[in-house]
C-alpha cells in the first residue's frame, strides 16, 4: 500500500475482525494495493478542485495526513468486505463509508 498501512487499517477495525473480513485477500497484496489505490481515486474526486492532490499523493514523497489516512482506511476496509459475495456487509462497514464519504464532503466545503 502506498498511502496507508496496516496500522491505519487497525485503527478503523479491530485486528481480529479485519482478519476475519478481509481473509479472501490475506496474503495477496496486489489485491489490497488495487483497493487502496481505488479508494485513493475515490477521495481525489472529492478533493481534487480544493486541493493539490498530486502533491499529496505523490509516489516519491506523499502528504499523509491522519485524516485521510483515516478515511481511506475506512473505505479500503468497507470495499475489502464488500468482496466476499456469499456475505452481506454489515451495517456497521456500510455506516463507515458513508462517515468517510460525509467527511469528504466536508473537507471539500471547508467545514
Amino acid at each position: 500500500m502506498k498511502y496507508i498501512d496496516e496500522n491505519d487499517l487497525a485503527s478503523v477495525i479491530q485486528e481480529r475482525f479485519l482478519d476475519e473480513s478481509t481473509a479472501n485477500i490475506a496474503g495477496n497484496n496486489d489485491i489490497l494495493n488495487d483497493i487502496e489505490g481505488k479508494a485513493i481515486d475515490y477521495v481525489i474526486s472529492y478533493v481534487s478542485t480544493r486541493y493539490n492532490t498530486d502533491l499529496i499523493f505523490s509516489e516519491v514523497t506523499p502528504l499523509r495526513n491522519g485524516v485521510l489516512r483515516q478515511i481511506i482506511a475506512q473505505i479500503v476496509v468497507f470495499r475489502s468486505v464488500r468482496r466476499n459475495p456469499a456475505r452481506k456487509v454489515p451495517d456497521d462497514y456500510v455506516n463507515m463509508f458513508n462517515e468517510a464519504t460525509k467527511q469528504l464532503e466536508r473537507i471539500v466545503t471547508g467545514k
